[in-house]
């Protein structure tokens, strides 16, 4: 048996031979020197003619087997947004046992045809090289450049409860960051439309989707809350007077108003009221010099100053 598995029988001659290993130059094509073992493991006389690439003995040509033909470069896969390694897929691997090497990394023993290649780290050019069960390497495939991962965002981040007027839709939603998409939850593929209107207190989720079409992994949850005309949407301190706060602008002469709760108020401005609701936890502070008046009812669970 050479180190190729390829059985030789002198029983004609000598005991059987099983077995022979190369002692020097493996792999190498000339200059080989074998060593000729029989079944009892006796190391028998040498009788050896290089011819070449070839070895002769007692007549039978021992030639080493041709290397293994260039492996195919069939198809190469990319880093994506969710893989962030690349892949190679080989073919024309030799029959029997092989182990593909690759450069700078990849490696990957086995047998078939066929193999792929992956894990392989993003941002390098790789070539590889096929060694058969006989001991004989290839040479190098062409280059295969595994690009760059492509960038995928963070998830985005902004207010997690938004108060908006009647009639507000899912593209009125806003957050810190650009091109955001939103779901009707935080698995669902299927993106709402821009125009489709917020319910009260539901949530939606948001991710954000970057220019190369990465999509952030995680999305932000964030309530709606949807109100009525006459309602304040402002922060939890601000101005009366400032339209942006109230849905509807600044509630008109004999409006009747409810304040909502947590919520400090600075009336910076001459109103008159039908009715006013100042729940708990919510402050009316009545600045210098202006004045509330009210021609109904003041239902008063907070603080008026």
């Amino acid at each position: 048996q050479r180190s190729s598995g390829m059985a030789v029988d002198f029983s004609d001659s000598i005991a059987k031979i099983y077995a022979t290993s190369f002692l020097v130059s493996p792999g190498a094509d000339n200059n080989k020197l074998l060593k000729i073992v029989d079944t009892n493991a006796n190391v028998l006389p040498i009788e050896l003619a290089s011819a070449g690439t070839n070895f002769i003995y007692k007549g039978m040509n021992l030639a080493p087997p041709a290397p293994p033909i260039v492996p195919v470069v069939a198809q190469v896969e990319q880093p994506t947004c969710l893989v962030a390694h690349g892949k190679v897929h080989l073919n024309g691997l030799p029959a029997g046992a092989w182990r593909v090497t690759g450069a700078p990394f990849g490696s990957k023993t086995g047998n078939g045809p066929s193999a792929i290649i992956d894990n392989l780290p993003p941002g390098h050019t790789y070539t590889f090289k096929v060694s058969s069960f006989t001991g004989r390497t290839s040479e190098w495939t062409t280059s295969v450049q595994i690009n760059p991962a492509p960038t995928v965002p963070q998830t985005p981040t902004g207010a997690q409860l938004q108060k908006l007027c009647q009639n507000a839709v899912v593209q009125d939603l806003s957050l810190n960051q650009a091109g955001i998409v939103w779901y009707p939850d935080a698995q669902s593929q299927i993106a709402l439309a821009p125009q489709a209107l917020l319910v009260h207190n539901a949530q939606y989720f948001a991710a954000q989707v970057l220019q190369n079409g990465c999509q952030s992994l995680n999305r932000l949850a964030v309530t709606a809350q949807v109100l009525n005309p006459g309602q304040w949407k402002g922060a939890a301190v601000g101005s009366w007077k400032n339209q942006a706060n109230w849905c509807g602008g600044v509630p008109v002469a004999a409006a009747s108003v409810e304040l909502p709760a947590a919520t400090t108020i600075v009336l910076d401005s001459a109103i008159i009221l039908s009715n006013l609701y100042i729940p708990s936890g919510a402050q009316l502070l009545v600045a210098a010099q202006q004045q509330l008046t009210l021609e109904e009812d003041l239902l008063l669970d907070g603080d008026l100053y």
